[in-house]
Parts: structure tokens; sequence; C-alpha cells
């Protein structure tokens, strides 16, 4: 039982050089003009950061007599660690409606009405900074969505994706009106 813990104990503090790197590549601005979509460009730094990662861990425990289960436990938590603070900090902060307005309030210390957001929201984030555009892109990259002329289209891609977020929504008790149209001319999901 001392020997499991101390295992553990090992890998969880050698996952930090993981995370270490992965913020750095970020910080570095590495893809970052390759890969505009934020969360694909973090997967593949994720798998860069373990690579460099796992090099510096073989060298560290290069006398350590189980370094092959260590350094595969450490790159298995890196790697995971790396992908939800990926997920929850970044990508969070890069699509978050609330960040956005906690942002504006920031910059406005007497506050501000909810009409007074909800303008700044519309004029400003959808409008100015083309919010919808910005998606519509991200989502023609990520192959959900077409183009046929003026008009998105959904792909058979997209089609999965939302079957599969509307089962999310309907297991984690998520509101539906972020994913479903009051006016949709298709089924509901069962």
């Amino acid at each position: 039982m001392t020997r499991m813990i101390s295992a553990l104990l090992l890998a969880s503090i050698a996952t930090i050089p993981g995370l270490v790197f992965f913020v750095a590549l970020f910080w570095l601005g590495v893809l970052g003009n390759t890969i505009p979509v934020l969360m694909y460009r973090g997967i593949i730094l994720a798998c860069i950061a373990c690579l460099a990662h796992s090099t510096f861990l073989w060298w560290l425990l290069r006398r350590h007599h189980s370094r092959e289960y260590v350094i595969l436990s450490a790159l298995s938590l890196a790697f995971a660690t790396n992908v939800i603070f990926l997920v929850v900090v970044p990508v969070t902060i890069d699509r978050s409606v609330s960040v956005y307005l906690l942002g504006q309030l920031r910059d406005h210390p007497a506050g501000m009405t909810e009409a007074e957001l909800t303008d700044q929201l519309v004029h400003q984030y959808v409008k100015e900074y083309r919010g919808v555009s910005r998606r519509m892109k991200e989502q023609i990259l990520s192959g959900n969505v077409s183009v046929s002329g003026d008009r998105y289209l959904l792909t058979p891609q997209g089609q999965t994706f939302v079957s599969f977020s509307d089962s999310v929504t309907d297991t984690f008790g998520v509101d539906p009106r972020y994913i479903r149209s009051p006016n949709a001319h298709t089924q509901p999901h069962p």
C-alpha cells in the first residue's frame, strides 16, 4: 500500500512539468497563426507538451527502477490535466458570454443596467466583433457546417454533433433553449 501511495504521489508530482510545457507553448504562440480554432490548437499543443514531457521525465527518471510506470502514469495524468485546463479556462473564456459581460462590468466601475449590458452584447460582441461570423467560420473548419450561397447548412457530421448535444442536454438537465429553437421544424429529441 505504501509503495502504491508513493507511486501515485510521484506520478502526480511528475504531471506538473506537463502543465508548465502546455502553458508555455500557448504563451510562446506556437501554432497561433496556423490553427485558428482554440480548442483544436489546444489539443495539438497538449500532444506536443506530452512529447516534451515524456522526454524530460525519461531523462529525469533514467535511474528510477519503475520509470516506465511512472512516466506512463504521469503522461496520462498530464494529458488529462492539460485538456481539462484547456476546456475549463481558455476555451470557456473564449466562448463565454458571461465572461464577456463580467469584463464589461470591470470596465464600467459605476455599473451597468441590464439594458446597457444587452446593448453592449448585441452591438459590440455580436455586430462589431462579428461573433456569429467567427463561430460559423470555426464550425466550417470543424466540418459541422457548410455554406451554400449566403446560407449556412448543417452537415451530417454537424447533425450527429447536435444529436449528441441533445442527449447531453437531456442527461445533465442543461437548459434546452440553448440548443433547440422554439420554432424548429424538426421533431423534438425524444
